[in-house]
């Protein structure tokens, strides 16, 4: 008995091991920045030059274009959206990252290598994309202010049409105040279609909006597709792929 709890508890460590170390991997922006790289290398194609840059006269930058589109997917991978964040994480990183540019040079070369940037991010989503027939649509809430500040938001006065305005988000039983964001996206990941709208602004009227663009296909969809009539809906109750409730299946589709 005792042998078997020794066995047991050098399992337990091992598996607590592994688990840190997988939490650590996912928090070392070398480790993702790195992962970046690798795939857009291996995406650029040629695009690039055999050093990683955009063939052009001039020097040859110590850190190439490849290098900067990596460090951008990585920081947005990781939520970081202020450059002032992400140099002071960069620090625990200057040995294995010797040849990092300044924080000028960065902002200048990010938006230099914007259209690599796009065209990495459009063969990626391709490739990702196989030609799917069966699709999420959501909505989500994008709050601009607390409700008790609501009354006193400028957003929007001179162009009312554009104005935030008040909405319910049902998943988190609140109200707020701002817009909705309006999403189809694959069951790969990949986002086919989205809109920004009023928060007064029902989901169904960018179903409308988009159903022409998805036709002979299956669109997952939750309650607030399910409660209108009109639509050709079954109920099929908790889906084990995503969480929504609900099916949206439009004319023609198996």
């Amino acid at each position: 008995m005792l042998k078997k709890l020794c066995i047991l508890l050098v399992f337990r460590k091992l598996e607590v091991y592994n688990h840190l170390i997988y939490i650590y991997r996912m928090h070392n922006l070398h480790a993702i920045f790195a992962k970046f790289l690798d795939s857009c290398k291996q995406k650029a194609g040629d695009w690039v030059n055999e050093k990683g840059n955009v063939p052009r006269p001039g020097g040859v930058p110590k850190f190439s274009d490849l290098e900067v589109v990596a460090l951008g997917l990585a920081a947005e991978a990781l939520g970081i959206d202020s450059e002032s964040l992400l140099f002071s994480r960069l620090e625990e990183y200057r040995r294995e990252m010797p040849r990092l540019l300044s924080r000028r040079q960065y902002n200048d070369r990010r938006k230099s290598t914007a259209p690599l940037c796009q065209r990495i991010h459009e063969r990626m989503a391709r490739e990702m994309d196989g030609g799917e027939d069966c699709f999420c649509i959501d909505s989500m809430p994008v709050a601009v202010c607390r409700m008790a500040r609501a009354g006193r938001c400028t957003m929007g006065r001179k162009d009312t049409g554009k104005a935030p305005s008040y909405g319910y988000c049902a998943a988190q039983g609140t109200h707020f105040y701002g817009y909705k964001l309006h999403a189809v996206c694959g069951l790969n990941g990949v986002i086919h279609s989205f809109d920004l709208t009023r928060a007064s602004v029902h989901d169904l009227h960018y179903l409308k909006d988009v159903k022409a663009d998805f036709s002979d296909c299956t669109l997952l969809g939750d309650n607030s597709f399910a409660r209108n009539l009109l639509l050709p809906l079954r109920y099929l109750g908790t889906n084990s792929i995503t969480s929504y409730v609900g099916l949206y299946q439009r004319p023609g589709a198996a």
